[in-house]
């Protein structure tokens, strides 16, 4: 379950880097606007994904007429994604029910292949 949340925030800061190649070579955040500054935390700092996602408007946009179209609940999905996964999945010392790990695994899997048809 960890991995799977861990992929999905691999493939949200792939997306952060894209959109601002800066990132590759910006250390020192002096002169960054107050977004940009945004930006450089959720890449370098973070593992919100909820805040990452917020970056991608025009991807909740699709995703929500995708859901629309086809009726399926991918961002209410997503949604429950965010409220589960975090960095300190990690550390459990009893990992979550089978059910719950199934579940998350398999909607971190459509989500990430939502995400896959968009560069094709």
């Amino acid at each position: 379950m960890y991995l799977a949340g861990y992929g999905l925030e691999c493939l949200f800061k792939a997306e952060l880097l894209s959109r601002n190649p800066w990132l590759k070579t910006t250390f020192e955040t002096e002169r960054l606007s107050k977004h940009e500054l945004r930006i450089h935390d959720l890449f370098w700092k973070s593992h919100a994904l909820n805040k990452m996602f917020d970056e991608f408007k025009d991807w909740r946009d699709l995703m929500a007429a995708h859901d629309q179209a086809r009726g399926t609940r991918l961002l209410l999905g997503l949604k429950g994604i965010f409220g589960t996964w975090g960095p300190s999945l990690r550390y459990l010392s009893k990992g979550p029910g089978k059910q719950l790990v199934g579940d998350f695994v398999a909607q971190v899997g459509e989500v990430r292949e939502w995400i896959a048809h968009l560069s094709t």
